[in-house]
């Protein structure tokens, strides 16, 4: 009651108790395997139906998405919000992907949600695991989903479609998402829960 204005906030990283100079090499090394498998070189695995690995996907949707948080926050003038954008491992199961800010500093968690196709499809629907739902339904506005469909344009270049969902949980209850229960929640989402 008697800080007033005063704003705190912890290092997540000290947080989860990882030490940074293992999070520096994760880093190092989600970069490596990232720049080793392009986007055109999965939309080739997906055109000659080899199918690449989840794993493959969900890295290149979520270098995407760190990406674009960068650029976002450059554009309005908050670079120095960039150095704390963090990509988390998967082992660590936070319930989301990248912490990230806007550009009046409040936190942002992400869940991204990547699908690679031939042709642009209907992707108003992903699943979310029991520990995703749990981490939306405790944090309401943080919480983002960010859905992304990478598909092969006309000229062979890549097409990428971004829908960005704030707290699905509010989404829900005005129904704008539907949740059907089972090993996690799938949900289907209409074009009012968000924006592209």
């Amino acid at each position: 009651s008697f800080a007033g204005k005063i704003r705190f906030e912890t290092d997540l990283l000290d947080y989860i108790g990882m030490d940074k100079s293992l999070y520096k090499q994760f880093r190092a090394d989600s970069l490596k395997k990232i720049s080793s498998t392009t986007i055109p070189e999965l939309l080739d695995k997906v055109d000659a139906t080899i199918l690449p690995k989840a794993k493959e996907i969900g890295d290149a949707g979520e270098a995407l998405v760190h990406a674009h948080e960068c650029m976002k926050l450059k554009e309005s003038n908050r670079s120095d919000l960039i150095k704390k954008i963090v990509h988390l491992p998967n082992y660590l199961a936070m319930g989301y992907d990248i912490r990230s800010y806007d550009s009046k500093g409040m936190i942002k968690d992400i869940e991204v949600k990547t699908t690679i196709s031939r042709s642009s499809l209907d992707f108003s629907k992903f699943h979310f695991t029991d520990n995703e739902w749990n981490v939306a339904c405790q944090e309401l506005g943080k919480y983002f989903v960010y859905r992304l469909l990478i598909s092969r344009k006309d000229d062979g270049g890549a097409n990428v479609k971004l829908f960005v969902i704030q707290n699905p949980i509010e989404q829900l209850k005005k129904g704008l998402l539907k949740a059907k229960s089972g090993d996690g929640m799938d949900i289907t989402f209409q074009p009012k829960s968000g924006s592209y």
